[in-house]
C-alpha cells in the first residue's frame, strides 16, 4: 500500500485555502491565462474581469507569478484529497488503481481550466516555485507507482510492465484531456473516465485481473 506518511506531507503541501475575493480574482486569472497563456495576460486585464481596480489587486498579490502559482496549486489541491480516499479503500490492488484513475480523471476534467494552464505554463514560474511543483507532481506519481508495485506483487498487472514509464503514461492520458475535451461533447466526464480507467486496466493487467 502507498506511503500514508508521504501522501499526508503532500496533500498538507499544496492545500489551497481562500476566502471568496481571493477565489475569484484566481479563477479569473486561470480563465485568462488559459485563454491566452501566461506571458500574454497583463495584471490590468485581471483586475479588470474582477471589476476591481489593478492597485487593489495588489492587496491580494505581489506579482503576476503569484497568480501563476496560486493558479497551478489550486490544480493540486483539487486532487489531494482523492489520493488519500484512494489510499484508505480496503480493495484489491487493481481496483485502486480503477478507482485512482476514474476519479483522478473526473477532477481533471472539473478543473481543466487550472489544469491546462499547470500542463502550459509551468516553465514560467521561478526555479524555486517550479521545484516545488515538480516535488508535488512527483509525489502523485510516486503514487501511481505504488500502485502499480503493489499490482505487480498481486500478481494483477504483468511483471513486464515498466511501472515508471507507464505512470508517465497514464498522467499524460489523464491531463491531455485539456487538449480535446469539450463539456459540449457526446461522452460524459464520468463516460470519460471510465474509458480511460479501462484503457488503463486492460493495458496493464493481467487476464486474471
Amino acid at each position: 500500500m502507498p506511503s500514508t506518511h508521504r501522501t499526508a506531507e503532500l496533500q498538507q503541501g499544496n492545500k489551497m485555502e481562500l476566502r471568496p475575493k481571493e477565489r475569484e480574482i484566481y479563477e479569473a486569472a486561470a480563465r485568462i491565462f488559459y485563454e491566452k497563456g501566461y506571458a500574454a495576460t497583463s495584471n490590468q486585464e485581471i483586475a479588470d474581469e474582477v471589476g476591481i481596480l489593478k492597485g487593489s489587486l495588489y492587496y491580494y498579490i505581489d506579482t503576476k507569478e503569484d497568480l501563476l502559482f496560486g493558479v497551478i496549486k489550486m490544480a493540486y489541491s483539487s486532487l489531494s484529497d482523492h489520493l488519500v480516499r484512494c489510499q484508505n479503500l480496503e480493495v484489491e490492488p487493481i481496483e485502486r488503481l480503477r478507482h485512482f484513475v476514474v476519479g483522478h480523471t473526473k477532477l481533471v476534467i472539473d478543473n481543466l481550466v487550472s489544469v491546462g494552464v499547470l500542463e502550459r505554463d509551468l516553465r514560467a514560474l521561478s526555479d524555486p516555485r517550479r521545484r516545488e511543483v515538480i516535488e508535488w507532481r512527483d509525489g502523485y506519481e510516486r503514487f501511481l507507482r505504488e500502485m502499480l508495485i503493489a499490482g505487480k506483487e498481486a500478481g494483477q498487472i504483468r511483471a513486464s510492465v515498466d511501472v515508471t514509464v507507464e505512470s508517465i503514461l497514464i498522467f499524460t492520458q489523464m491531463h491531455g484531456l485539456h487538449t480535446w475535451y469539450s463539456p459540449d461533447g457526446k461522452k460524459s466526464p464520468e463516460e470519460i473516465a471510465r474509458l480511460i480507467a479501462d484503457f488503463v486496466i486492460e493495458g496493464v493487467g493481467t487476464h486474471d485481473a
